[in-house]
């Protein structure tokens, strides 16, 4: 076996860790919205819920895993290159620089909360916006627990653990079923607030011994003039502005739904629940193993292993997110009816968010590849193009929502329309991608892609054979949950076999991995 092969099994076998943890977190993801869709139903104070708490989960992309991750790997990936000890002060001053930040938007958030509200959404019922402003002062401090973890993260994956901050997640989903179960009863949709928040705190706590056992510390460090940070601060400015862009562009999603028919938040939201378990289990899983790798080896110089790295990511992306989209097309009314369709969620929101999931799952290959294109960039430290491309995307995004959703698509054209979006601004980054390396080598891509399409059509053949089934119309009980698991482990497994017989090397990796591990 050559040292690259072996590298490459280690980043599968890597990669699969991670993806069996974001699995179980996303497990623990369902539990959660069919628990707070039986107790709140679709409408109501669960749009309320979802519109609010994305607001906090929208802005840690600009502070946590998004934008400031990725401008702070590459440049701890060379400090740890460098092996000076200075990843230790420039892991502290980051933390630091974070509180600094993160407090007072907290406190003018809380102080101003009713106008933010006003100014993010359509609502017009007083009790609406009252009930908003309530949630938004105790989920806006959100923010903060989940930026400290998230660059605790991005120190642990630098340094190629990968385990504990995938257990991060897992954390806080318990602690909000937990507490919605606990607490519903006496503080109704506020018991929310108290599982937000104690996941927070819960999501550093469980990484803090790797942490320090790395030789990391949380005490403060006022070095701002360190050229490791301010090489990262330079580097945050485009990465926080194609953030922001993001960012925007999802509140004016919410905006437009938040004016559309009654429920239409909840679908988007919900929909987008499912449309993250894939999204996750393998997109954000590949990033998050293959960033801190090709940020490695673009300090040096490896460009013959960036070109590796990208056919591999793509790779992997389309071998396993293109039998995800069918899932969620073809199979995605009965995932959504057997596990939310129950108490106040009817058939009628189970038929909308299901339509809205499967215009989403139209581009999740898209979406995911052009992430992951971002990181390569990224690795490469040309952070303005990402920035452009992200402009374009979102010009399409907000052009075609302004257009569908006045159509008899309503809430499902915007998720049309973000597909399309993705689509075109993947195809921009790719081309650029190619051009940074000034080949890509696509021919293993293609083979793979080839075969793995030929392995998809009996997978796919069932799973159009399914969806005759009408037993999911009934909605949620153990039996029909059972059904579908069933009928779902059935099509993997087709697909599984299908994959096996016509050698998929991700398969194989991992198959000959571990084998090697048991010998």
């Amino acid at each position: 076996m050559t040292r690259e092969q072996d590298k490459q099994r280690s980043t599968s076998l890597s990669a699969l860790v991670v993806m069996a943890a974001t699995l179980f977190s996303r497990m623990l993801g369902f539990i959660k919205v069919a628990l707070i869709s039986h107790l709140f139903g679709a409408t109501g104070k669960a749009d309320v819920f979802n519109f609010v708490f994305d607001i906090p989960n929208n802005l840690r992309k600009l502070m946590a895993e998004g934008a400031l991750s990725s401008a702070f790997i590459p440049t701890l990936s060379q400090s740890i290159a460098d092996k000076n000890g200075s990843d230790k002060r420039l892991v502290r001053t980051l933390l630091t620089f974070q509180f600094l930040i993160l407090i007072p938007l907290c406190v003018l958030a809380v102080i101003f909360k009713r106008e933010v509200i006003l100014f993010l959404s359509e609502y017009k019922d007083p009790e609406q916006i009252e009930l908003a402003a309530s949630l938004f002062q105790f989920f806006i401090h959100y923010i903060v627990f989940v930026s400290i973890s998230a660059v605790i993260m991005a120190t642990l994956n630098s340094r190629r653990h990968f385990l504990t901050p995938a257990l991060a997640p897992i954390v806080f989903s318990v602690c909000v079923i937990i507490s919605v179960l606990a607490f519903h009863k006496k503080w109704d949709i506020f018991s929310m607030a108290l599982g937000v928040l104690s996941g927070g705190v819960a999501q550093i706590l469980i990484q803090l011994p790797v942490f320090y056992k790395k030789g990391y510390r949380m005490t403060p460090d006022f070095h701002f003039r360190d050229p490791y940070f301010r090489t990262i601060l330079r580097r945050w400015v485009p990465v926080l502005f194609a953030s922001c862009i993001f960012f925007v562009n999802q509140l004016i999603a919410n905006k437009f739904a938040s004016g559309l028919d009654d429920g239409s938040v909840s679908a988007l939201k919900n929909s987008i629940i499912f449309w993250q378990l894939p999204q996750g289990i393998f997109g954000a899983s590949l990033s998050t193993v293959l960033f801190p790798k090709m940020s490695r080896e673009a300090v040096e110089n490896d460009t013959e292993g960036l070109r590796r790295s990208v056919n591999y990511g793509l790779t992997f992306l389309y071998i396993l997110l293109v039998p995800s989209s069918l899932i969620l097309i073809l199979f995605g009314p009965q995932m959504v009816a057997v596990t939310l369709q129950h108490g106040k969620f009817t058939l009628t929101d189970s038929l909308l968010t299901a339509r809205v999931l499967a215009y989403y799952s139209l581009g999740l290959f898209f979406s995911a590849g052009f992430t992951f294109l971002q990181r390569f960039f990224y690795s490469r430290q040309k952070f303005f193009i990402p920035v452009a491309v992200s402009i374009v995307l979102v010009l399409i995004d907000i052009g075609c929502s302004l257009w569908l959703k006045e159509t008899a698509l309503r809430v499902s054209g915007l998720a049309l329309a973000n597909s399309i979006a993705f689509a075109v601004a993947f195809f921009i980054q790719l081309y650029l991608v190619k051009r940074e390396l000034h080949h890509i080598g696509f021919r293993s891509f293609l083979t793979e892609a080839g075969k793995g399409t030929l392995a998809m059509i009996p997978f796919t053949a069932y799973l159009a054979a399914v969806g005759f089934l009408s037993y999911w119309k009934e909605g949620f009980s153990l039996i029909n949950f059972a059904t579908a698991a069933l009928v779902g482990i059935g099509a993997v497994l087709i697909l599984f076999f299908s994959f096996y017989l016509f050698k998929i090397e991700i398969l194989t990796d991992i198959l000959k991995r571990r084998r090697k591990s048991c010998d």
